[in-house]
């Protein structure tokens, strides 16, 4: 009985761990994102997504990089300055797509995946 309590600790805290990442804002200029929060018919709680995106951008190249392939994306970035929304195509398959979007200082970034996931960025997590 003793060995089943805890395993179950170490369970309970190893899951615990997985979902903090999601919630971390990655350093310079970077950001992860999360899955979007849709209707939730049962009204309970969800267990932690695995998947993990993240995203940051260098002289007009944005870069994502998913834990797990997602298969066909598509990558909605919308100017905050002007409002315009690009799209953008490509394949997640390899883990890690650039895609230029040029010269774009403050934008939003969202992504919808083959099986109908969409991910927004995260907000940023305060360890305070």
């Amino acid at each position: 009985m003793k060995c089943i309590k805890i395993f179950l600790v170490l369970l309970l805290l190893m899951g615990s761990a997985v979902s903090v990442p999601a919630m971390t804002n990655q350093g310079s200029g970077g950001t992860y994102l999360k899955k979007k929060s849709g209707d939730n018919r049962t009204k309970r709680p969800n267990a932690p997504d695995r998947q993990l995106i993240s995203c940051y951008c260098n002289d007009g190249l944005l870069t994502v990089t998913f834990a797990f392939s997602e298969g066909e994306c598509e990558a909605y970035i919308t100017d905050n300055n002007s409002g315009v929304v690009a799209t953008y195509t490509f394949d997640s398959s390899n883990l890690i797509a650039e895609i230029e979007i040029g010269d774009i200082q403050d934008f939003h970034i969202e992504i919808t995946t083959e099986r109908g996931v969409t991910y927004v960025e995260a907000p940023a997590f305060d360890a305070e």
